[in-house]
């Protein structure tokens, strides 16, 4: 099956999924960095920034020796960057071992990977910028929200790539993942 098959394939199974309305505009840029076909079956999400803009991100996120990716990318106008399938297992956890998990897991085999452009940290791609934008909040909760009930998505397992890994990233602010999960149980009625 080549790459605009599988695209297809995963479009027209993905969780049934397919048709339903999205707001802000979804595009696919392929990474080949996954595993799992078929075997995967997330129970959450963690959220990443890429520390890039979206072009140096997608231009790294798409070499097989970057053996990095993620589910999907959101701009600040809240535009996703699809890269792998949901029912794929993106690398976008790094190799996490011993208190770096979620649940007792590992977070690249039971979580979605969502990643924000730029570095909030710094400004990095960002110019300065401290804050998601409402876009990028919104966007995050339509994904997500797509997904929610059809794939059992719980918020036990929603978190950051900061607290299921500590000792080697910073991301995101412990106030951005506050609002993030705010959002999440605000459309979840929690």
């Amino acid at each position: 099956m080549d790459d605009e098959e599988e695209r297809q394939a995963g479009a027209e199974t993905e969780v049934g999924l397919a048709s339903q309305v999205r707001s802000f505009p979804e595009r696919w840029v392929r990474s080949p960095n996954y595993s799992g076909a078929d075997q995967f079956h997330p129970r959450g999400a963690i959220f990443h920034f890429t520390g890039y803009s979206l072009q140096s991100a997608l231009n790294w996120l798409t070499k097989k020796e970057s053996r990095a990716s993620y589910h999907v990318i959101i701009t600040p106008e809240g535009e996703r960057v699809r890269l792998v399938d949901d029912r794929h297992r993106a690398w976008h956890a790094g190799g996490v071992r011993g208190s770096s998990r979620i649940q007792g897991q590992n977070p690249n085999g039971c979580c979605l990977g969502i990643a924000f452009t730029g570095n909030l940290y710094d400004g990095t791609g960002r110019q300065g910028l401290m804050r998601l934008t409402e876009a990028e909040l919104e966007s995050a909760w339509e994904f997500l929200a797509l997904r929610w009930q059809a794939m059992g998505l719980e918020l036990d397992y929603v978190s950051d790539h900061r607290t299921v890994d500590p000792t080697r990233r910073n991301d995101i602010p412990p106030a951005e993942l506050a609002r993030l999960v705010g959002r999440i149980r605000e459309g979840l009625g929690a």
